[in-house]
C-alpha cells in the first residue's frame, strides 16, 4: 500500500466514523454494533499497514488517535509504539 492508498483510505474511514456517530441514535443495536465492529475492523486494518506511522499525514496520524481514544480499539500504551521520530 503506498502513502497516498493509506491516507485516502484513512479519509474514507473517517468519514465513515463521522457519519456513524452523527447517526448512532437512529440505528437498532444489533446494526450499531455490526457496523462498530466494521469500522474498528478497517481501523486496524490500516494502523497495522503501517505501524510505525511514517506514511500517515499529520491528519490522518490526528484522525487515528483520536479514534483510539475514543474508542480504545487497541490499548493507549501500545498506540505508536514503533513510530519513527
Amino acid at each position: 500500500m503506498t502513502n497516498k492508498e493509506l491516507n485516502r483510505d484513512i479519509k474514507r474511514l473517517q468519514i465513515a466514523f463521522q457519519k456513524h456517530w452523527a447517526t448512532f441514535s437512529l440505528i437498532p443495536n444489533n446494526d450499531y454494533y455490526k457496523q462498530t465492529d466494521l469500522l474498528h475492523k478497517e481501523w486496524k486494518r490500516l494502523y497495522y499497514a503501517d505501524s510505525d506511522c511514517s506514511a500517515m499525514n499529520l491528519n490522518s496520524f490526528k484522525f487515528m488517535y483520536r479514534v483510539n481514544l475514543r474508542e480504545r480499539i487497541i490499548p493507549l500504551h501500545t498506540f505508536g509504539l514503533n513510530i519513527e521520530l
